[in-house]
């Protein structure tokens, strides 16, 4: 008889049995209990084991997912970070929003850059590329309108044109590419900042007006 059938207590009457010394009959009511085990291992012997259902694809996909899971693995990973790396692309090199301007034509040299009166004091910290037909030359700001709240540059010492080594005066076409800087809710880019032997970096000035449309 397997030890498992062996009673805790009399199936008949329930009184507490001995396991130490387990008895043939029980000392209460006199159940044989070697007959009751037996009658329940019969009726445990008849009762069919569960067995979960095997899912349709285990079969066949199973085998597949065991031999090349890791690679699958390592295969979506490669492909999430080409994806981040696509968007971040996007965000960096991506058109302007329309608020800031639309971006200029390819094949033209301010491709990219946005005309002054797109750029506002909600851009300060940001680098950007300016272009537009210098109006006034007050000392050391050089300004692109009358409007005393729209964008102008800043600078210690006169801007010397590319083209002819001459200081920049009004009517001359520039592009610049600085960080963009506020002061009094106004946009500005400092040249001071662009500076490297006596030379203005990220700087084209051009006396042709044509070239800032």
């Amino acid at each position: 008889m397997s030890e498992s059938l062996q009673f805790k207590n009399c199936p008949r009457c329930k009184f507490l049995l001995s396991q130490k010394n387990y008895p043939n009959f029980c000392p209460s009511c006199g159940q044989d209990l070697i007959a009751a085990s037996k009658d329940l291992e019969g009726i445990l012997a008849r009762i069919p084991t569960y067995k979960p259902p095997r899912p349709r694809y285990a079969s066949s996909v199973q085998p597949i997912l065991e031999r090349f899971g890791l690679a699958i693995v390592i295969g979506l990973v490669i492909w999430i970070i080409s994806l981040i790396s696509n968007t971040t692309n996007v965000i960096i090199h991506g058109t302007p929003t329309p608020d800031m301007g639309p971006v200029r034509d390819q094949s033209s040299t301010l491709y990219n850059c946005y005309s002054w009166n797109k750029i506002t004091a909600n851009m300060v910290g940001r680098n950007v590329c300016v272009y537009g037909l210098i109006k006034h030359v007050n000392g050391t700001l050089y300004q692109f309108s009358d409007d005393l709240h729209a964008f102008f540059l800043f600078s210690s010492n006169p801007i010397i044109g590319l083209n002819d080594d001459k200081p920049l005066i009004s009517g001359e076409c520039v592009r610049v590419t600085g960080a963009l800087q506020v002061k009094d809710y106004v946009p500005y880019i400092n040249m001071d900042d662009l500076l490297q032997d006596d030379k203005f970096q990220n700087f084209k000035g051009s006396p042709d007006p044509s070239d800032c449309p």
